[in-house]
């Protein structure tokens, strides 16, 4: 049996590993983890959740039913296509992987975002607001007045330790995709890199008219600034 915490800490080797004996050991127990997890966080934890590409947002989006679909989308659809992108982007740019071998990665990779997500329980419990932006500083909701107010940076304590501790796990977890795609299609690290950002990329465009038509993301969500910084 493959030590599996290897997973952490030596994913390409792990991921290599995958691809010569072809498992799906752990998939779904992780998967029944991840929904568990992303269950009992909606359920106890106000203001935590679990989404499928590794963040955690604000329970109070999906209060309306616009956004429920839109959370539905984000949640079971998008991760099935970006499966389908990673292996057909990897298969162009001459991948070796399975669609196994791709889903097994993907899944993996989820694992410090699942961690993410119990930690940010347990800090919503201490007392911490996890849905605190990094800055207190405030954007004008008014178009014609783009000052921040204040002007000067006014750092939110509890934004600054989940910022600090999500950024930490959402690289880990990229780590774990990069790498292990890596492995699975047979390519460097750095050809791995154009396969995951022409994916995600893909994946960003035909979320585009979803986002158009659904309306479920806003100003500070498409400026990139969602989690640092909120409207007034």
């Amino acid at each position: 049996m493959y030590p599996w915490r290897d997973i952490w800490f030596q994913p390409k080797k792990t991921a290599a590993w995958v691809k010569s004996s072809q498992p799906l050991y752990g998939v779904v127990l992780i998967i029944v983890l991840y929904l568990l997890v992303s269950i009992i966080t909606r359920l106890v934890g106000p203001g935590i959740g679990l989404s499928a590409e590794g963040l955690v947002e604000d329970s109070a989006t999906v209060s309306s039913g616009v956004q429920k679909v839109a959370l539905l989308i984000d949640t079971w659809i998008m991760p099935v296509i970006m499966l389908f992108l990673l292996y057909l982007v990897g298969r162009y740019l001459s991948g070796q992987a399975s669609v196994k071998n791709v889903l097994w990665v993907m899944v993996w990779s989820q694992l410090p975002i699942i961690l993410l997500s119990v930690i940010a329980l347990a800090l919503q419990f201490a007392g911490i607001d996890t849905t605190a932006p990094l800055l207190n500083n405030k954007i004008p909701s008014d178009i014609n007045e783009w000052l921040i107010n204040p002007p000067e940076p006014d750092i939110n304590k509890h934004g600054l330790l989940y910022f600090t501790v999500s950024s930490v796990l959402a690289l880990w977890s990229f780590q774990i995709l990069l790498s292990g795609t890596a492995a699975v299609q047979g390519m460097t690290v750095h050809r791995a890199i154009w396969v995951v950002t022409f994916a995600m990329l893909i994946l960003m465009l035909l979320r585009i008219p979803i986002t158009i038509v659904l309306g479920d993301i806003g100003i500070v969500d498409l400026l990139g600034l969602q989690g640092i910084i909120d409207l007034e």
